[in-house]
Order: C-alpha cells, then structure tokens, then sequence
C-alpha cells in the first residue's frame, strides 16, 4: 500500500513531543529555582527570629535584673495600707447587690425613683458601721467603687454618688474616694 506523503505526521507528531518536554523541562527548572530561592527567604526569616528571641530574652533578663524599683514600690504600698484604711464597694451581679470588702451584704439596689434616698441612706449607713468597726484613730480613709459587667448602669450611678456625698461628709481628716471603672 502506498502511502501519501502529505499525509505523513510522524515527524510532526515527534517536534510536537519534543516541544512538549521541553516546555515540561523548563517548567521544572522553573520550579526547582523557586522551591530554592523560598528555601533560602524560610531559612533568612528563621534566622531573623532565632536573633529577635535572643534580643528578647536578653531585654526579659535585664528587666528581671532590676527588682529594686518594683521592691521599692512596694514597701511604699506597703505602709500605705498599714496606715489607711481601705472600704472597697462593688456592685455585683444582674440583681445589683453591694459587696463591701469582698463580703456580701443585705442591700440590693433596685430603679425605683421613690426608693432612691432610702437606697443612698443604707449604703451610707453600712459605710458608717463598717468605718466605727474598723477605724481605731483617725486614718487616712480611701473608699473605691467597681463594679462587673451584670451590674446596672442607674445602679452605679447611685451607688456612685452615695459614695462621693459619704466621703464628702465623712468626719475623718483624710478622706479620699476612686472610682475603679
């Protein structure tokens, strides 16, 4: 049988081939190339942070070498608190209960606008039995309010303003009131 010449793709179909890995190659060189130049940035960047955890470690060493500042401090809060007298208030809870150095107490403050001197007067009142109780001379008196976030927002403004018309009339020489949040 005899064959037609212009029908003839073997040569063809073999350049065809022939292009075909080639391209193939030099995807894969290509590739080998960036899979390299990553490896050489992976191994730059973790020798960048093996140096900035040394740096780190060093500062946490310097500033561990230096307790004296933070000794001092606190031998003055130390005598702070032998010679005041601290009264800490918190609102607690969605029920809006006063807590009054961390012991719970009786009074719940509730929005009702008719109870609201009755609510100021008791909060006084416990601050008063808890000042005699506790106050042997005249210290230096130092009453914080926080409260967590259950607790409402009328709540710690009554609360708040008990507290600054206590201190205001409180009969101590030094008397002092922050608000913690």
């Amino acid at each position: 049988m005899k064959r037609n010449l212009w029908m003839d793709l073997t040569p063809l179909l073999d350049i065809f081939l022939i292009l075909l890995f080639a391209v193939l190659i030099n995807q894969n060189v290509g590739q080998r190339q960036l899979e390299g130049s990553y490896a050489s940035a992976i191994d730059r960047l973790r020798a960048e942070n093996t140096q900035r955890t040394l740096e780190l470690e060093a500062l946490k060493a310097e500033l561990g070498a230096e307790p004296l500042g933070a000794a001092d401090e606190r031998v003055k809060y130390d005598f702070l608190v032998e010679k005041a007298l601290v009264l800490d208030v918190e609102l607690r809870g969605g029920r809006n209960q006063i807590w009054l150095n961390d012991v719970a107490t009786s009074i719940y403050i509730v929005d009702f606008p008719e109870r609201r001197a009755l609510q100021k007067d008791a909060v006084q009142t416990l601050l008063n039995s808890e000042l005699q109780r506790l106050a042997d001379d005249d210290p230096l008196l130092l009453v914080t309010l926080k409260a967590d976030t259950s607790a409402y927002r009328y709540a710690y403004l009554l609360v708040l303003e008990a507290l600054r018309e206590w201190t205001g009339e409180n009969p101590l020489p030094k008397s002092y009131f922050v608000p913690l949040n």
